[in-house]
Parts: structure tokens; C-alpha cells; sequence
């Protein structure tokens, strides 16, 4: 990398030339997820190399590849858009055998139009024994359902391509030792940003990577504390203020929270983070359920002492702040509409295995 600068810096752009030129003119069926993981793989792999070599052209690359996923995500975003509008004002949206709540004008105007044409076609077979109506309407249903998977090919190849992108980016700085601690923030914050995408995936995809790079930076570099310290407090308000409007955001709001809290190892902001989670052990999503009692595992197997100290039923805390999770457990195993169950069991065995290793270490 020192010795040809120059030849590094043409095939590090060349590369990013490549990879635009695909998402522009590339059609969904010459795609090749191959090829595109190959120029990721060999850019990421000269961008590590070339870091600390030439800290102002790296930061620049880093920045074309932040502007990249940008337009990807919003490329993304803007198809799901399209397509759920057009899904939306199609006729094949409703099912006249399904009580759909009517919520607009709108949508009782589509709901009686599928009606009149269901209706009309039927009758026609059975007044005249023919099938024009019927045979019009399929094929428009058919070019309709074309359409649609042209475009939703096009969805899965940005939102591909995107995640092959985000893995670099998160992967230079989770390993990079030499970029400044403002460029590492502004990174890191960038990642943040991109869990209100609406992809599970993508969503699931930055939360790792911001842990990795939290567990990479936090020690090493003071001033990054602060900022995993704030991120988490952040976390903190926005599932309390905006809970019932998440949806599954909160598996990763919870996830990245529990993590980030276990890493940095601040005793108020477990405690915070522990309430929270027992506060979903009873949300209306089942998989919230689930998630938020996994993660109480997670904590004690980390070693957070408040989750060991909680399922204790040796020693009523005295504390009016402390958390009796034994209770909490007890509580829901007594409700017979409670449908974790399983998942409690599991945490409870991990607990009395743990009381039984720390008996025989003493």
C-alpha cells in the first residue's frame, strides 16, 4: 500500500465504479449476488490495508461508501413504497370472504369495485355460458402479479447490495486503530441512524456491528465511552416515550440496549435496561415476549450480579429499587393464558445451574 499509493487509490474506485454500474444498469435477472460479494470482499480488504496509511483519502472513501448505502436504503425504501401503494389501490388487495375493517372512503370504494367485477364476471359465465369477463380479469391480475416481481427483485437487490456495503463499513470500524475518535463517532452515529430502516434484516445487521464496535472502542478509546454511554440512555427514552409505535423495532432497540449496557457495565444503566426488559415480558407480541425474557438470560450469563441477585430467592432485597425477578416469573407462571412459559423455564434452569457452579466454586 505505501509502496503504490496511486495504484491502490484507481482500484479502490474502480471497484465503487463497478458496483454503481450494477445497481444502475443491472437487471434483475443478470444480477450476480457473486460477483458483487467479490468487489465487496477485495474493497474491504483494501480499505483496511490502506488504514493509517493516508487517514484523509480513507475517511473520503469511507464517506463515498456512506453516501452508497444511503441511496441504496432510500432506493429500497422508495420501491417498498411504490409497491405497497400499488398493492393498495389493486383490486386484489381485498378479499370479499374477509371482514376488512373499512378505515377510508377509499378503501369501501376498491372493496365494492372487486365486488361489482367478481359479480359481473360470474353472471356473464352463468347468463351466456362464456368467460370474457373472467378470462379480462385474470389477465390483468397476472400482468399485475408481473410487474409486481419485477419490482420486488428490485427491492431484494438493493436491500442486498446495501447489506453487503453496511458489513464493509461497519467492518473498518470495528477494526480500524488509527481513525480518529471524530471520524469513529460520526461512523457510529451514521449506523444508529439506520435502525428506523423498515428491513428486519438490515435493522438486525447494524445493531451486531454496532456492538462490535462497541466492544472494540470502548476501553481503548475514553471519549468513545461516552458517546455508547449516551447512545444507550437514548435507547432508553425512545422505547418508553414511543412504545406502542415501534413494532418490531423494538427487538432490536431491546437487543442493541441490553448489549451496549453489559458491555459498558454502568450498574443504573443495567438496572434501567432490566426494568425495561421485564416491562416486555408482557407485551402483546409474542416475539417481544420471547426476546425480552432471552435477554434477561443474556444479562446473567454476561455476569450482571442485579439479574443473579433478582431470581435469588434467598434473600428479599431490602432496596425499594431492587428488582425481585423470581416474583415477576412466578407471577406469569400462575397465568395460564401466559404462552412463555417455556422461555421462563429455560431462564430459571439457567439460574439454579449457575447457584449450583458458584456452590462448588466456593
Amino acid at each position: 500500500m505505501k509502496q503504490l499509493p496511486d495504484t491502490t487509490s484507481t482500484i479502490i474506485n474502480e471497484l465503487f465504479d463497478y458496483i454503481e454500474n450494477i445497481i444502475r444498469n443491472s437487471s434483475t435477472d443478470l444480477f450476480n449476488g457473486n460477483k458483487v460479494s467479490f468487489y465487496f470482499s477485495v474493497l474491504e480488504n483494501l480499505l483496511c490495508a490502506s488504514d493509517g496509511i493516508n487517514d484523509e483519502l480513507t475517511n473520503e472513501y469511507m464517506k463515498k461508501l456512506q453516501t452508497l448505502i444511503n441511496n441504496l436504503l432510500k432506493r429500497a425504501d422508495d420501491i417498498r413504497k411504490h409497491l405497497f401503494s400499488k398493492i393498495e389501490k389493486s383490486l386484489f388487495f381485498f378479499n370479499d370472504y374477509i371482514d376488512i375493517p373499512i378505515v377510508s372512503s377509499e378503501q369501501y370504494n376498491l372493496i365494492e369495485e372487486i365486488k361489482r367485477e367478481s359479480q359481473d364476471a360470474t353472471l356473464e359465465i352463468l347468463k351466456t355460458g362464456k368467460a370474457t369477463k373472467l378470462n379480462h380479469f385474470e389477465n390483468i391480475k397476472n400482468e399485475f402479479n408481473s410487474i409486481m416481481e419485477n419490482e420486488n427483485e428490485e427491492l431484494r437487490k438493493s436491500v442486498i447490495i446495501s447489506m453487503f456495503a453496511l458489513a464493509i463499513y461497519g467492518s473498518y470500524y470495528t477494526f480500524s486503530n488509527d481513525c480518529t475518535i471524530n471520524n469513529l463517532v460520526l461512523g457510529y452515529r451514521f449506523l444508529y441512524n439506520i435502525l428506523k430502516n423498515e428491513h428486519r434484516g438490515i435493522r438486525n445487521l447494524v445493531t451486531e456491528i454496532l456492538v462490535s464496535i462497541t466492544k472494540n472502542h470502548y476501553k481503548i478509546k475514553n471519549e468513545f465511552m461516552h458517546e455508547a454511554i449516551v447512545t444507550i440512555k437514548n435507547l432508553i427514552k425512545i422505547i418508553k416515550k414511543e412504545d406502542n409505535s415501534l413494532y418490531y423495532r423494538k427487538v432490536d432497540i431491546l437487543n442493541l440496549m441490553c448489549n451496549l449496557s453489559c458491555i459498558i457495565n454502568d450498574k443504573t444503566l443495567q438496572h434501567e435496561t432490566i426494568k425495561i426488559l421485564l416491562d416486555h415480558w408482557r407485551d402483546l407480541n409474542d416475539e417481544i415476549r420471547i426476546v425480552s425474557i432471552n435477554l434477561i438470560k443474556f444479562m446473567g450469563e454476561y455476569g450482571v450480579t442485579e439479574i443473579i441477585n433478582g431470581l435469588s430467592t434467598e434473600n428479599v432485597p431490602n432496596n425499594k429499587n431492587s428488582l425481585n425477578i423470581m416474583v415477576e416469573i412466578a407471577s406469569l407462571m400462575g397465568n395460564p393464558e401466559y404462552t412463555e412459559k417455556a422461555e421462563l423455564n429455560e431462564l430459571l434452569n439457567w439460574y439454579f445451574e449457575k447457584v449450583k457452579q458458584m456452590k462448588t466454586q466456593k
